[in-house]
């Protein structure tokens, strides 16, 4: 897989860039009630004309623009570092297009585990994760608290929220791994040796999408 990083497309919703303001304007009230401050502290003296007052605050102004602009500019350069593919084998970015997400699932026919039972299953799912980061495809994984959640779902008023993190008439999510794989066939092979399967869980496997590309670029 090529590693080579391309500058990402400036989005159409940012407006023309060759076009943005290259100079920020504080409002016209702030100059009063910045002198008025400075004067309560005695940090200026009230003798001091308006002409001059004007004069250090356009000063102070023209200052605080490029302070402005520097920290504007810093912030643009980390933006686009953090949304560059990355090339390491760990990355949660999103940004490796061969990530998968395998989302297990506790349905009806699930066989739940307890006391030595338990410790034995905890066994069969690291030994599971030991032979997929031996291929290389592990990135990360994690056992999900099923009945500690909530749900988001759209309503009149913005969004509802629900506690508990399964929907209605829906399995229970009780883990996740993100797993690296070259093609689809790849990650369903790897999903298929999943221990929860032979449990009575179900297993989804879906193909992540990098987040340096935008819906437009989507097939």
């Amino acid at each position: 897989m090529s590693t080579d990083k391309q500058k990402p497309e400036w989005p159409a919703i940012a407006g023309d860039p060759d076009r943005l303001a290259s100079e920020i304007k504080p409002p016209d009230r702030l100059e009063d009630e910045l002198v008025g401050q400075l004067l309560n502290k005695g940090l200026i003296r009230a003798e001091r004309s308006h002409h001059q007052r004007r004069s250090h605050w356009t000063a102070v102004r023209a200052s605080l623009a490029a302070a402005a602009s520097v920290a504007l500019v810093a912030i643009g350069v980390w933006i686009g570092y953090e949304i560059q593919p990355s090339a390491g084998a760990g990355s949660l970015t999103g940004a490796e297009s061969n990530l998968y997400a395998f989302l297990l699932y506790e349905t009806e026919r699930y066989d739940p585990a307890s006391g030595a039972e338990a410790m034995t299953r905890y066994g069969e799912y690291s030994a599971w994760v030991a032979k997929a980061r031996e291929r290389g495809q592990f990135v990360t994984g994690e056992d999900l608290e099923v009945h500690r959640g909530w749900t988001l779902s759209p309503s009149d008023d913005g969004v509802r929220i629900v506690e508990g993190s399964t929907p209605a008439e829906a399995a229970a999510l009780s883990g996740i791994f993100f797993i690296k794989a070259d093609s689809p066939p790849e990650a369903l092979e790897l999903a298929r040796e999943l221990p929860h399967i032979r449990h009575g869980g179900n297993v989804l496997v879906q193909k992540t999408i990098r987040t340096d590309v935008t819906p437009d670029k989507l097939n």
